[in-house]
């Protein structure tokens, strides 16, 4: 019989950057983009007779959500819990508090018993019911690098330190769990963590610090079926035998976001079988960015107005960037480039006044706030191919460097 479940991650309700209010609802517009998206994985889930949807970690931007956050993600969980379909929530990093021991954002459902619906913040093995039998369930919650080092066992340690001795005690849990699996039910591991070998996203500019990795052979273990990962925002496959799957984040966060697809996986099990996935996207909200170099404009408002109107801006997050002599910047006629970006559903206008002594390089990263330092880095060093022979040893020592400045400040 073969097992359907359906996998996705990386919710983030609480991000609202890019939106305002909306008068009929009371709520930011972008929380209502990433709850369309959560409907549509529901209506999804139940369209398709799932046997299990699985949410592999980070349900909130925030530890302590507010009111209105936790009761709209309640209201979803809670018709899949009427419609008897089994959910089983993950926590990961932005779900969890920094003390040791203190509450995460979904304990609550833990405490209530709501039927059908599971929650794992600690490492451990579940079997669940569902329609078409049992599934094990071996979970690795996101591990706390900070909230580790509160306990007297870590206090201390430097930041390398705790990072290996977390990914030791990953290693040893996953082969306990191992000896404790039933080989007559179907197994899976579903984990929020960041793996060595995944291509990473605007994860790392929502966190301080890039945090712990473990390689992927850790994780990739042959008494699993299928490994359904969260943490990292870009969707990719890993592996193949076993499928080990980072389904992504279910809508753009930002701009570093603008040309990734968004969306969720659903998994065929069927024993004996390799298991077999399928990509779905979600439509998401659109982000564009326009770049327009205005050095030798005769008009640069009217050449700024046409460039605008060469793009598909409608209902899109919008961010125009134009580069413009310092001495020329008056000229552009903000209420024409205004009135060109109406149809956008919000957008962003920044200009870059140059010097004709030093031109800006780097006008994608002209807003800094929107990029960890590193990823600046790294992008700097993708443009210098004199330097790509050393870009692997550069990034490490950056990182070393970073680590450094996060454990004195």
């Amino acid at each position: 019989m073969v097992m359907k479940i359906l996998h996705f991650a990386d919710l983030h309700i609480g991000v609202e950057n890019y939106g305002r209010i909306n008068p009929d609802t009371g709520l930011n517009s972008r929380l209502e983009d990433f709850l369309k998206a959560l409907d549509t994985i529901i209506e999804t889930a139940l369209a398709e007779q799932v046997d299990l949807v699985l949410f592999a970690g980070d349900a909130f931007k925030i530890n302590e959500p507010t009111n209105t956050h936790q009761r709209v993600f309640a209201e979803r969980i809670w018709r899949l819990s009427q419609q008897g379909v089994p959910t089983f929530l993950l926590i990961g990093n932005h779900d969890q508090t920094n003390k040791y021991g203190e509450s995460h954002a979904l304990d609550i459902y833990d405490t209530l018993a709501i039927p059908n619906v599971h929650v794992s913040g600690r490492p451990g093995i579940h079997r669940i019911p569902t329609r078409s039998g049992t599934l094990q369930i071996a979970t690795m919650p996101h591990v706390s690098r900070s909230a580790l080092m509160t306990h007297d066992d870590f206090a201390g340690r430097t930041l390398a330190e705790v990072d290996r001795s977390i990914v030791e005690q990953v290693g040893e849990i996953l082969q306990h769990f191992s000896q404790q699996l039933d080989p007559s039910l179907p197994a899976i591991l579903a984990a929020h963590v960041g793996i060595e070998q995944a291509r990473m996203g605007s994860e790392q500019s929502m966190s301080i610090g890039y945090g712990f990795t473990v390689p992927l052979h850790l994780v990739a273990r042959p008494e699993y079926q299928y490994v359904a990962l969260g943490h990292v925002h870009k969707h990719q496959v890993l592996s193949e035998d076993p499928l080990v799957i980072y389904p992504g984040s279910v809508e753009r966060v930002d701009f570093g976001e603008e040309k990734e697809d968004k969306g969720f996986v659903i998994v065929d099990l069927e024993p004996g079988q390799p298991a077999r996935h399928r990509f779905v996207r979600l439509g998401g909200r659109r982000f564009q960015t326009i770049e327009v170099d205005l050095a030798g404009a005769t008009d640069p408002t009217a050449e700024l107005v046409e460039a605008i109107g060469d793009y598909n801006i409608q209902d899109a997050i919008v961010r125009l960037i134009y580069t413009i002599p310092m001495i020329r910047a008056e000229e552009i006629d903000s209420v024409k480039v205004k009135a060109a970006l109406e149809p956008a559903f919000y957008a962003v206008i920044r200009p870059i006044l140059e010097d004709p002594s030093e031109r800006v390089r780097m006008p994608e990263l002209a807003d800094s706030t929107e990029f960890h330092p590193l990823q600046i880095f790294e992008r700097y060093l993708e443009r210098r191919d004199d330097l790509e022979t050393m870009e692997a040893d550069l990034l490490q020592r950056a990182q070393q460097l970073w680590e450094k400045v996060q454990e004195s400040s």
